[in-house]
């Protein structure tokens, strides 16, 4: 591989494989490096407003998303206590006529999967499995990243390229590197279900997100798998803050956080019968500065809840 024209990217996930594909097409050569050793199916729902899907688009990627996604007809905000909706916010058309782009929900997993797709079938893009970008140097012909392989520490790799992307997510080793504070714990945890939309009532499976305000908490859910599941995510004040994305949540402690909540929010709540759960973190934006060719991309720039 031509190093004069390679850039590496610390990170697959859906920002670092975005990118790598961005830089393919504008004719540059993507070095991917990846810690996990396999990637596999991870979170739930996303929501993708018309920014996002106009740079899917752009990528070439919208007809083979489009059998995936849902387009939300409305945003639908509802009071927690009554479920008595208080505000809805047009989308659908009206939002594709306005920004120039629809707004859509898509499981991450599905958005992964078109991705992994894309950068599979580009010659230009190398993806590293089993790779995790520790450190860099600069010097005079770009930058040479340091990535351990595995979990043998003295098992490393250097990668040279005009530039480094970290897009490493919220605890960025990169962004320590570059001197950027740590994310500190928001004190809230979110819950995750994903269930099948027949067993949902009608008007919680339509396609409309809904977002649910109470004190302390909210509820936000919406269809995915082009309407086949409905994503639940929960959001709760909390003291848990243990590391990773996936620990199993009790049921029962997060139908007892909604006990006050309208009928139709606690029966939402009592369908799934697994729940994940993960504690949220934020922090400042990374400071603008001059990094040389070396930049932060998604939570490694913005930790945020």
């Amino acid at each position: 591989m031509a190093r004069s024209r390679s850039i590496v990217i610390a990170g697959a996930g859906i920002g670092g494989l975005a990118v790598a594909l961005a830089l393919a097409r504008a004719g540059f050569r993507p070095v991917l490096l990846e810690q996990v050793a396999r990637l596999t199916e991870a979170g739930a729902g996303i929501q993708l407003s018309p920014n996002a899907v106009g740079v899917l688009r752009d990528l070439g990627l919208a007809e083979r998303l489009a059998p995936r996604v849902v387009a939300p007809e409305a945003i639908c905000i509802r009071n927690a206590r009554t479920g008595r909706e208080l505000v809805r916010v047009p989308l659908g058309r009206d939002a594709e006529a306005r920004y120039g782009a629809p707004y859509w929900v898509i499981h991450r997993g599905d958005l992964q999967a078109v991705l992994l797709e894309a950068v599979a079938a580009e010659p230009d893009i190398a993806l590293r499995l089993g790779a995790k970008a520790e450190d860099f140097a600069l010097h005079a012909h770009g930058v040479t990243v340091r990535a351990r392989r595995g979990h043998q520490r003295f098992d490393s790799v250097d990668e040279l390229g005009l530039a480094l992307i970290a897009a490493d997510g919220v605890w960025s080793t990169l962004r320590a590197v570059l001197g950027e504070r740590e994310p500190a714990f928001a004190r809230r945890t979110a819950w995750r279900a994903v269930v099948p939309a027949e067993r949902v009532t009608a008007e919680l499976r339509a396609p409309v997100t809904n977002l649910w305000l109470g004190a302390n908490a909210h509820l936000v859910h919406y269809p995915v798998r082009a309407g086949a599941m409905v994503n639940i995510v929960a959001i709760i004040e909390d003291a848990w803050r243990e590391p990773g994305w996936s620990a199993v949540g009790r049921r029962e402690e997060l139908l007892a956080r909604f006990a006050r909540w309208a009928p139709a929010a606690q029966a939402l709540l009592a369908l799934p019968e697994q729940w994940l759960k993960w504690a949220l973190f934020e922090g400042p934006v990374a400071r603008p500065r001059d990094r040389g060719p070396v930049t932060l991309i998604g939570d490694a720039a913005h930790p945020m809840l």
